[in-house]
């Protein structure tokens, strides 16, 4: 191992040029993951770091769910029911606005607003950048005829995956995609246990989210209602699964990996 070594820094202006060449030259190349790995070379960066530019507007959209389970909490701490399913639309910003609140909570709810509003103007601004450039993207055309997915969740799985010709069945994909469940065998005995949770982190956040949206009418919302409910029953190799987080989410998780390969 080398000492000293460190991971090269670019400017700000680099990193913004870089972005934009991303998402100007997509159409020119194959796939959005083809062009990452062209722009990185012009300019002397690593493919990783650019596609780690690209997840900033998934970092932005985490940071700004947290921030508004922040004003929910601040609300609830001062009795402030909340009727509305959404409280960040036109009648819970009426609520946020006319709601009785003692001087440190509203300030804390203003001030929280101040920074959610900041970051809707970053994150709509990378969506339509993204959902511009990556238009003419096969893969990204393709991937939002999955129920489900939509033209964000096609983003993070275009940026994430990159070329899915290296996957030579779904299988593979949803192994490195960490959907698969964990596998202990012995003898006569076959114990699957939670996901792996390897690979893309966005990946996986990516599937369930499509998988939550899909109507239960739908073969594989029934699939996933199924699963629920298998939660709860006994199992012949073992205790039933604590929760969705393990290989009832692989299922679905893994039957998306099947359609996106």
């Amino acid at each position: 191992m080398e000492k000293g070594k460190t991971s090269k820094r670019y400017s700000a202006e680099v990193r913004s040029r870089a972005v934009r060449m991303v998402l100007e030259h997509g159409g020119d190349h194959a796939s959005q993951w083809a062009a990452i790995g062209s722009i990185a070379a012009k300019i002397g960066c690593t493919t990783e770091t650019l596609r780690g530019w690209v997840r900033h507007r998934a970092k932005l959209v985490g940071l700004r769910s947290n921030l508004k389970c922040q004003v929910h909490a601040v609300l609830a701490g001062a009795g402030v029911q909340v009727l509305m399913s959404d409280l960040f639309g036109p009648a819970g910003q009426q609520l946020l606005t006319t709601a009785r609140l003692a001087l440190e909570s509203r300030s804390r709810v203003d001030s929280l607003l101040r920074m959610i509003t900041a970051l809707d103007f970053e994150i709509d601004t990378f969506g339509r950048l993204l959902g511009g450039r990556l238009r003419t993207d096969p893969g990204y055309t393709a991937i939002q005829a999955i129920p489900g997915v939509g033209p964000l969740l096609a983003a993070v799985f275009v940026a994430e995956i990159g070329d899915i010709t290296r996957f030579s069945r779904p299988q593979q994909l949803a192994s490195w995609a960490g959907l698969t469940p964990k596998h202990h065998e012995s003898d006569t005995t076959i114990h699957r246990g939670r996901i792996t949770k390897q690979g893309s982190r966005l990946v996986r956040w990516a599937a369930v989210e499509a998988v939550q949206r899909v109507s239960g009418h739908t073969r594989l919302g029934q699939i996933r209602d199924r699963t629920k409910d298998q939660l709860h029953q006994p199992s012949l190799t073992g205790p039933a699964p604590s929760g969705m987080t393990g290989w009832g989410w692989s299922k679905c998780g893994a039957r998306y990996c099947v359609k996106l390969a």
